[in-house]
């Protein structure tokens, strides 16, 4: 736990950068509760799936009792700086941790430590290399519990939460950051596993996973996400039927999840957490099944950008909430201050969710999004339009969500004016991020290696190094 001197260090910071005054606690105080689910697509969950069968009946449950965002963005499709991105309120750009070589900057305060200072015990369970403690994401955790990696992992974080539970101290409010990984792609390397999104088998029986067997695997051996990596690779042309299964391994793998939340919610219910929590669910991306041609998550297409949110308040207020309108993963914790009445520190980009879920007001007219930094791509998105650019290059792409939701018909040779107009909003935006970073001054350490080869190694085995 840190001391009392870090303590007083850590509440004088965020005093100094927050916009105005700070109480030792939080009106009323409720649990507070952010689940990530990684690479969870928007259209995985019930509530977003468009008429097919949903896969996540617990979850489905769960959004009944919450306000159910249905335009909401990831700022990257990249495990790491999105998160970052969530603790912080800021862009990658302006926090600056959007490789594996960077940690965050001291001077940038974040949600658990924000919360922390407030007078909350704070824990989180993870479960990936990338939302690691060495990168600067478990300041302010008084507790950060970085799991053993293997094919499942639900089952863990809700056991190791569990056990948490049982040891806090009455009286004292709770943040929890949850973070589950298995709809993920998973590790090649692991038990000869040879599936490109794992599940139990009882999760995988309609789809005769004994069939299976090496279908992705390839002749040297390239399995699971390797597979998926070369076909990406090397522009390999896979079967309908492959494709079908691709699909169906990652909702047998929903399913799983689905269940080991149900678990989760039941055990919060016992604990007399649930009603009164703040409990916010999202992802940090989606995953793509070649809709834009390839696998994986490195594009910033709908397939990956779009993620679910779902936010249960405190004593039930807005179940059931339909919320449209643009919203982003920087939101989140400016939401979470507000609803706490905490005050939030003056760099923050994100903006507060209550307006837009309490009256329908919007908070923002355009969404930033940007891929990975070796592609350089940025999507800008409007209320129907989307805009892919570059900066220093002049082609772009542009698609009208209006009638193309999965951002398939280029439209930028049919509206070259509108493509003027979005494309000088994104550089603003552009020009704005650098702006806020020079401001804030913030220098991401750098040059160094955070994760082992043998980590290294594990990320490149599910797709996230080459």
């Amino acid at each position: 736990m840190p001391s009392r001197a870090a303590r007083r260090v850590l509440l004088a910071l965020a005093l100094a950068l927050a916009a105005g005054g700070c109480e030792d606690r939080p009106r009323d105080a409720p649990p507070v509760i952010l689940i990530s689910l990684d690479t969870l697509r928007r259209d995985g969950l019930g509530p977003y799936r468009q008429g097919r069968p949903s896969v996540t009946p617990h979850l489905d449950a769960f959004a009944a009792g919450a306000a159910v965002f249905h335009d909401a963005y990831a700022q990257i499709p990249f495990t790491l700086p999105s998160h970052m991105s969530m603790f912080t309120g800021l862009q990658p750009d302006v926090h600056g941790v959007t490789t594996r070589t960077r940690r965050l900057d001291d001077k940038i305060p974040t949600l658990p430590q924000l919360l922390w200072t407030a007078g909350y015990a704070t824990h989180g369970v993870v479960t990936n290399l990338l939302v690691s403690g060495r990168f600067g994401f478990a300041r302010g955790f008084e507790g950060y519990h970085e799991l053993d990696r293997g094919l499942t992992y639900a089952g863990r974080v809700v056991a190791r939460t569990q056990a948490i539970l049982s040891g806090l101290e009455a009286g004292r409010p709770v943040f929890l950051f949850l973070h589950f990984m298995d709809p993920h792609s998973d590790f090649s390397q692991l038990d000869a596993n040879t599936l490109p999104y794992y599940s139990p088998a009882a999760y995988r029986r309609d789809l005769h996973a004994d069939e299976l067997g090496r279908e992705f695997c390839d002749a040297a051996d390239h399995c699971a996400s390797a597979f998926l990596m070369v076909a990406d690779r090397e522009e390999r042309a896979l079967s309908p039927r492959q494709l079908e299964q691709i699909a169906r391994l990652y909702d047998a793998g929903l399913r799983y999840l689905d269940a080991e939340l149900g678990r989760l919610f039941e055990m919060f219910e016992r604990a007399g957490l649930y009603d009164d929590a703040l409990i916010v669910l999202t992802s940090d991306h989606g995953e793509e099944f070649r809709e834009h041609g390839q696998f994986l998550h490195a594009q910033a297409y709908t397939e990956t950008a779009a993620v679910p949110l779902l936010i249960k308040f405190p004593g039930g207020a807005y179940a059931g909430r339909r919320v449209d309108g643009l919203v982003e993963s920087v939101d989140l914790l400016p939401t979470v201050l507000d609803v706490l009445g905490l005050p939030v520190p003056a760099a923050v980009q994100g903006r507060s969710l209550l307006p837009l879920v309490r009256d329908g007001k919007p908070v923002r007219e355009v969404a930033l999004s940007r891929e990975k930094p070796e592609t350089g791509r940025y999507v800008l998105r409007t209320g129907h339009y989307t805009l892919v650019a570059q900066p220093g290059s002049e082609r772009v792409e542009l698609y009208d969500r209006a009638d193309d939701p999965g951002e398939r018909r280029d439209r930028s040779a049919d509206q070259p004016d509108r493509v003027r107009e979005l494309r000088q909003r994104l550089e603003a935006l552009w020009a704005d991020n650098r702006r806020r970073a020079r401001a804030l001054a913030a220098t991401p350490e750098a040059g160094g290696r955070v994760l082992t080869r043998q980590e290294e190694a594990e990320l490149r085995s599910i797709g996230y190094l080459e």
